[in-house]
This record gives structure tokens, sequence and C-alpha cells, in this order.
């Protein structure tokens, strides 16, 4: 899913990513309608990175996302 971000709203991703943990970099995201240009974060030290390398298309489960929004939203 591609979403367009304002000003507060890439602070707030930012945040969430825990920049500098993480660090955005420029992407060609290739969709129904065409290629375009995006914005997304990569581990900025990778010896911590863990790729899926199964099945699964992410690492954590929905229910572990929406206990951490749940946490985030409390700061």
């Amino acid at each position: 899913m591609l979403i367009e971000l304002d000003e507060a709203g890439w602070e707030l991703a930012d945040a969430w990513e825990e920049v500098p943990k993480y660090r955005r970099i420029a992407v060609v995201v290739e969709t129904a309608g065409g290629a375009v240009e995006a914005t997304t974060y990569v581990c900025a030290d990778d010896r911590g990175a863990v790729p899926v390398d199964d099945e699964r298309l992410a690492l954590h489960s929905e229910a572990e996302v929406d206990a951490a929004i749940r946490r985030f939203r409390r700061r």
C-alpha cells in the first residue's frame, strides 16, 4: 500500500520507524498503473536485520502490529 504523507506524517513515521535505527531511501514501486517513485525505510545497520525467508509476508503478525500501534499511541 502506498500512502502520501505531509510533514507531520513524516515526523510520525520517523518516530514509528525509530530513526536513526531505520533510514529512508528512495525506491521505484511497480503498481498496476505503472512505476511510481516512493520512499521506504530500511534498517540502517543490517547486522540487526532479520530477513523474511519463508512463506510469511512479514516478521510480525497483525496482532503484534496492532499491539505496537496501541503502545505507540500512548506516548
